[in-house]
């Protein structure tokens, strides 16, 4: 036998062994925590833009003189507006909703403001409904 200090082949094996089993479970645990991180973000993303469409319409509910609804997807709010001289004047609003439960449509005078949920969602639909 030789007196040489060395490693056995079965030292070498379980230490490559170990070093394997440590870099499959941070690369797990790195992923896993990605996958997190991509929810909330998507969570994130869906309650501002949720928020962001509920004062809306809070708003326009509040200063409504009249809610009526066009068709099951699409309804009118008349609201009472000040101008810049401060007298009122009334505003027509038009929400609607796509076929697909997607996307919320507000126009006004022309002008559309679009709340589009579709990449948020992936595939589900939103309940969205005025009731008057």
């Amino acid at each position: 036998m030789s007196s040489k200090k060395a490693f056995t082949l079965v030292e070498i094996v379980v230490a490559l062994a170990l070093v394997c089993g440590a870099v499959v479970l941070w690369t797990y645990i790195l992923s896993a925590g990605r996958n997190s991180s991509n929810e909330l973000d998507e969570d994130q993303a869906y309650n501002s833009l949720r928020a962001s469409l509920i004062q809306t319409l809070k708003r326009d509910v509040r200063s409504s003189v009249a809610i009526k609804e066009t068709s099951p997807s699409s309804w009118e709010i008349e609201t009472i507006e000040f101008d810049d001289t401060g007298l009122p004047g009334k505003k027509l609003l038009t929400y609607e909703i796509d076929t697909n439960c997607t996307k919320v449509s507000i126009t006004e005078g022309g002008k559309v403001k679009t709340y589009d949920f579709s990449k948020i969602l992936k595939g589900k639909k939103l309940n969205f409904k005025i009731i008057p």
